[in-house]
């Protein structure tokens, strides 16, 4: 099993988060519920409730492969994860950083409050994240957080290029950073997963 190569370069012309607040409004062609401001934005993006549904895409995806593809999941989906970072961080360089920087993300995300002490809020957004957000490295903290879901969605769009039943849940995050939006929420209930709203800001 080899990374579909072609997710790479589509990253580089991506105007991070410059459309974040805009009135003008696409369609995504799946159902998506608009947030009007940043505070918002960024409560919903940090919540338990986003990573539990991220885990949810990510579990629906990994039990897919690992039923009807094994062979081409297992001892490979560590090894592409990894890979796909390294190629990841190359791709976007310093642009995701500068932007977050530049759009005064870090000053915003600092104003708010997190839960970070709550055993159930470090379980469901991951010790990783918990660890970063404690050390007020905000910056690092959006961009992890961001690149996470990139990460997820190469590895998708890898699998389901050859397995076109694949469950999509990343992709469609993926295209909505390409119009400089954040996807930074789910509204629905996870026992009937995967119906409800991506929530953007």
């Amino acid at each position: 099993m080899k990374l579909d190569l072609s997710f790479y370069p589509e990253l580089r012309d991506i105007k991070w988060l410059s459309a974040c607040g805009d009135t003008l409004r696409g369609d995504f062609g799946f159902p998506v519920r608009w947030l009007n401001d940043r505070e918002s934005a960024l409560h919903s993006m940090f919540s338990s409730s986003w990573a539990n549904a991220t885990t949810a895409a990510q579990s629906a995806l990994t039990g897919y492969l690992s039923k009807t593809h094994y062979d081409m999941y297992g001892g490979h989906w560590n090894r592409l994860a990894q890979e796909s970072r390294k190629m990841l961080e190359e791709a976007i360089g310093d642009a995701l950083v500068d932007s977050v920087t530049e759009g005064g993300w870090n000053d915003s995300l600092s104003k708010i409050s997190l839960p970070l002490d709550d055993p159930r809020y470090k379980s469901a957004v991951g010790s990783k994240l918990v660890e970063i957000l404690s050390t007020k490295d905000w910056t690092k903290s959006y961009c992890h957080s961001i690149l996470v879901n990139l990460n997820r969605a190469a590895l998708e769009r890898s699998y389901w290029k050859k397995m076109p039943r694949t469950p999509i849940f990343f992709e469609h995050l993926f295209e909505i950073y390409k119009t400089g939006r954040l996807p930074c929420g789910w509204e629905g209930d996870l026992a009937h997963w995967p119906n409800g709203a991506l929530i953007v800001y």
